[in-house]
């Protein structure tokens, strides 16, 4: 598989990017973990699905416990000031970065972060947030309650199935530029590249749904997903590339030391 690996990472990609939070978008699931292994609460209990209420409209996105009571997940998946829960559990408020808008790429940027604050010991367990951003190459796991199959519609957008199931999967960072991790996937399960099957689980990638779900890099949180969408090359292969807020750049970094209780 390393073969296929290295033949995404030279493929020229053109793309549309779909966020996969906002209040349109996010919130009805365009895009999701594709190519996922289905995974229970107990294999991630750090990794939680967002619900968000606007009037009588509703979504979801991912997000992730950092400590015992506050959640780091995209920014676009709050922007429209959603009530938010995780289970019973209501959002005390949340804070979304400095500076962050949904005009500049769509929301899917650098800035897409935001930390939710619930009632202190609500969460179940925490993970670490990685230490420094990781090198081009690096594996990753990424993990969402996305959709499981992303494709382009008729018209031209992107649509997608399997939303609100945890799932992960396996891939390497292809990209780090602008302060954002980019991984190149497949848009589905049986996916055949050059005439070799990717397994489940391989090459993933991410979809609305996924919106603020964790890139974990050895075992630790390096980005939250902002956006993705799907490409074709050349040769009319089809794929699926996931963008993630990195957690250490200064812009996030600064927003991390004023907002998020070490």
């Amino acid at each position: 598989m390393m073969m296929v690996v290295k033949k995404l990472f030279g493929l020229a990609l053109a793309f549309g990017l779909v966020g996969c939070g906002s209040q349109n978008d996010i919130h009805n699931s365009d895009i999701k973990i594709t190519n996922g292994i289905a995974a229970s609460q107990k294999d991630f209990p750090a990794v939680v699905k967002l619900s968000l209420y606007s009037g009588w409209s509703g979504g979801i996105c991912t997000g992730t416990w950092v400590n015992d009571h506050q959640v780091i997940t995209a920014a676009h998946c709050v922007y429209s000031k959603p009530r938010v829960s995780v289970g019973n559990i209501r959002a005390i408020n949340y804070q979304i970065q400095d500076g962050y808008d949904m005009k500049t790429n769509g929301g899917v940027n650098e800035l897409d972060l935001a930390i939710v604050n619930f009632p202190a010991g609500s969460a179940p367990a925490v993970r670490q947030i990685i230490r420094n951003t990781p090198a081009k190459g690096a594996a990753a796991k990424i993990v969402g309650f996305g959709n499981n199959v992303i494709a382009k519609s008729s018209s031209g957008g992107i649509t997608g199935s399997g939303a609100g199931r945890l799932r992960y999967g396996d891939n390497i960072l292809s990209e780090m530029s602008n302060n954002m991790l980019q991984i190149v996937g497949v848009p589905k399960a049986n996916y055949d590249v050059e005439g070799k099957r990717v397994d489940l689980g391989e090459l993933a990638s991410t979809g609305s749904g996924d919106s603020g779900g964790p890139i974990f890099v050895n075992g630790r949180l390096a980005g939250v997903t902002s956006g993705g969408g799907v490409g074709e090359t050349a040769e009319g292969l089809v794929l699926a590339v996931g963008l993630f807020t990195d957690l250490n750049s200064p812009e996030s970094q600064a927003f991390l030391d004023e907002h998020l209780d070490r």
